[in-house]
């Protein structure tokens, strides 16, 4: 797709799995067209893998994950994202105060990538904020929380740094 055009860059390494793969095989990005194709907004990138063994063969069908640089990104589950029109928004639950319970705090968000269940937060979250993932349709910001899984962090990381999902929370 387009948004991985700065990826895709003569010597980048791309990473090509297949169905009859049992293991990824690497490959050199060699060029990149100059053109983005209007009507799906992809381009063609080419990669040189050396195949001595003939596991590749044409016409087969693989997916090439080009490898960009490591980076820390905050990335909540993509169900905790609720969507009113062009703005995105998440529940947060603030720890509770003294006596008073935790209550639901809408916060808008920016999002970035979607990938494997997960969404990036560009910006609104901090990492380790306690977000809620249940009880979304009936909640109302201001509404007493309960927090389930106390403990297992909040947002933030790529998914499951903090050895699993976000923590879930329920109203």
């Amino acid at each position: 797709p387009e948004s991985a055009l700065d990826l895709a860059r003569p010597g980048a390494v791309a990473r090509l799995t297949a169905a009859s793969l049992p293991e990824p095989v690497l490959a050199r990005v060699a060029s990149v067209d100059t053109r983005i194709d209007p009507r799906t907004r992809t381009f063609i990138a080419r990669a040189l893998v050396d195949n001595a063994d003939g596991s590749l063969k044409p016409g087969m069908q693989v997916t090439a994950l080009i490898e960009g640089p490591e980076r820390t990104v905050i990335a909540v589950p993509d169900i905790a994202v609720q969507e009113e029109g062009d703005a995105s928004f998440v529940f947060i639950a603030p720890a509770a105060r003294g006596d008073q319970p935790a209550k639901a705090e809408r916060r808008p968000i920016t999002v970035g990538q979607r990938r494997d269940g997960y969404v990036e937060i560009l910006s609104g979250l901090k990492p380790g904020e306690q977000i809620i993932t249940e009880g979304l349709v009936r909640l109302r910001p201001g509404q007493p929380v309960r927090i389930a899984n106390a403990g297992q962090g909040g947002a933030g990381g790529r998914p499951g740094a903090s050895g699993g999902p976000p923590p879930r929370t329920g109203g």
